[in-house]
């Protein structure tokens, strides 16, 4: 959408107007268009020029300015709750190490997070991938009921990863 600043900046003579409100008030000279703005205080903004005859609506501009930053700034917060967390497990993770993380994912789940969970082999670890995959698919069996599995696990390189996303609130 962009904003015309006089009638002439429109190859066609006529446009439907569309009011502030929303209600189509039918196709009109741009003139009269212009006259009918400046009465009211608004913007003539043109919302397609592909149609025939163009589109035009009445709109204040700095009312549409700050609306649109708005839900951007919105958008970009809800995205930003979307964040990927990362939990990295042992091989040979205790008991007491494997709840506490496990605990701690579920905060994550809870507020919405994504999970990331990967398992680094190193030296002899990397003959027991088995073993390995085990404890990852352990741990997401446990959190099985705030989450379900996006990537199964998976070895790349040095590393076993899996990554859980926090089942949608129905």
């Amino acid at each position: 959408m962009r904003i015309l600043n006089n009638p002439f900046e429109l190859r066609s003579k006529n446009a439907l107007l569309i009011s502030e409100s929303g209600e189509k008030k039918g196709e009109l000279e741009m003139s009269e268009i212009f006259r009918l703005a400046h009465e009211s205080g608004l913007n003539v903004a043109l919302v397609s020029q592909n149609s025939n005859p163009p589109i035009v609506k009445l709109i204040d501009w700095g009312k549409y300015q700050y609306e649109k930053a708005k839900n951007e700034k919105k958008a970009r917060a809800r995205s930003k709750a979307l964040e990927m967390k990362e939990i990295r497990l042992s091989p040979r993770i205790n008991e007491h190490d494997f709840e506490f993380k496990r605990r701690r994912a579920e905060k994550f789940l809870a507020k919405g997070h994504a999970l990331k969970l990967s398992l680094r082999l190193k030296g002899r670890e990397n003959q027991f991938v088995d073993q390995a995959i085990k404890v990852i698919v352990e741990f997401s069996r446990q959190l099985a009921a705030l989450s379900k599995i996006d990537q199964t696990p998976k070895r790349m390189g040095g590393a076993i990863v899996s990554i859980l996303r926090p089942k949608s609130k129905q």
